[in-house]
């Protein structure tokens, strides 16, 4: 084979044309509807035409282009049976027609040669899709017989259930008025019956109300001089307790103005009693410092005399060892001076504070606070002292 034979049979409409055969096949099975079937079988003549033409072609004299032309419009018409498939839409078979008829035209340009041969494989593409319809045909008729069959039966059934139906119904009706004529003679028996219950619940309801309301006022009367019992009662008795509580009250503030003041004041008593150590301690070192200055004096003239040292010898030790003690004695002696100082400011600060409320004892109150916010102003100079005006203010 030459390459002007290649170029056409190994063009890709070939494989095309097998895909849009077996998708006519695949669609046709099972289908009943006339008009797709008959769309169908179109479709399957005019491709298996396209196919035997394409064959009986001189390879040399087809151009490629109207294979490419022709192998789009396949394309087309095979989109267009697998939507149908899909969806059973039969608008998609018209479509596959309209395209199939572009195809056609298409497939008259084939330079097709004309053999013997080819007629007969064009005779039997006819055949096989005469066959084709005619099974589909019988198919339909089959389905169209068991339909008339299961109509007949249908039929048959409705008119069964019509007349049992209308049985029924009339045995409905007679039995819709008996129980209506019982209904309406007990329904008259029930009216009588709820007017007179309804007669005597209403003369009893009338006598119940006169009796609870005759009840409700004595027992309105007598809660009324019960409630104004207790209330004076309640009334002197709250008296009494704020009266109490007013006592406890001011016996509550003593106590609090008494522990506030032991508060303070063992403060003042315990920095007092730290100063006093502090100042014993710095006394004993003096007394250690000046009795070490005269034990030491004490051994220089030992030591002068017994081993007869010159005067500047003699000089030199007495003083390093007298300046330095002597010195040492006398700081801590000012620091026991200072100490005893501080030890007595606060002695006088807790006695005048542990004074001040027994003092304070019998003034009114306005004369306390001021007389404390002087204390307060002398014994903690810079201290706010808002909260003791505003005492003063109320």
């Amino acid at each position: 084979m030459t390459s002007w034979d290649d170029r056409i049979t190994d063009h890709g409409i070939h494989s095309t044309f097998a895909d849009l055969q077996r998708e006519l096949d695949d669609a046709g099975a099972g289908l009943g509807d006339a008009d797709e079937l008959e769309a169908l079988t179109r479709l399957q003549r005019i491709i298996a035409l396209a196919v035997s033409s394409l064959d009986a072609s001189d390879t040399e004299l087809v151009p490629p282009a109207l294979l490419d032309r022709m192998d789009s419009a396949a394309h087309a018409i095979l989109n267009e049976i697998s939507n149908f498939r899909s969806n059973g839409n039969a608008a998609h078979l018209d479509a596959a027609n309209v395209q199939a008829d572009g195809f056609l035209e298409q497939e008259a340009a084939l330079p097709v040669v004309s053999t013997v041969e080819g007629a007969d494989e064009v005779r039997e593409a006819v055949a096989s899709a005469r066959r084709s319809m005619g099974q589909h045909l019988r198919r339909v008729e089959e389905q169209a017989g068991a339909v008339r069959e299961e109509l007949t039966g249908l039929k048959e059934s409705i008119e069964g259930a019509r007349a049992e139906i209308d049985q029924q119904k009339a045995r409905l009706d007679t039995a819709i008025a008996d129980y209506q004529a019982q209904f309406s003679s007990a329904q008259d028996e029930r009216s009588r019956t709820f007017e007179q219950a309804a007669a005597e619940h209403r003369a009893a309801f009338g006598e119940a109300i006169s009796r609870v309301q005759q009840e409700g006022e004595t027992a309105t009367s007598q809660a009324r001089s019960r409630f104004d019992e207790i209330s004076r009662s309640l009334e002197e008795e709250g008296r009494t307790r704020l009266d109490d509580l007013d006592n406890l009250k001011e016996q509550a503030v003593r106590v609090v103005s008494v522990i506030g003041s032991t508060g303070v004041t063992g403060n003042y008593q315990r920095v007092a009693n730290e100063e006093k150590r502090i100042a014993d301690l710095w006394r004993y070192g003096a007394v250690v410092a000046f009795t070490a200055a005269a034990v030491g004096n004490g051994f220089v003239l030992i030591f002068e005399f017994v081993y007869r040292l010159g005067i500047t010898a003699l000089l030199a030790a007495r003083l390093s060892i007298s300046i330095p003690l002597l010195a040492l004695a006398g700081y801590a002696v000012a620091e026991s001076r200072y100490h005893r100082h501080r030890e007595g400011s606060n002695r006088q600060v807790e006695l005048q504070l542990a004074s001040l409320d027994p003092y304070i004892a019998e003034f009114p109150e306005v004369a306390k606070h001021k007389v404390k916010e002087e204390a307060v102003n002398r014994f903690f100079p810079g201290l706010a002292t808002e909260p003791t005006h505003t005492a003063d203010t109320e």
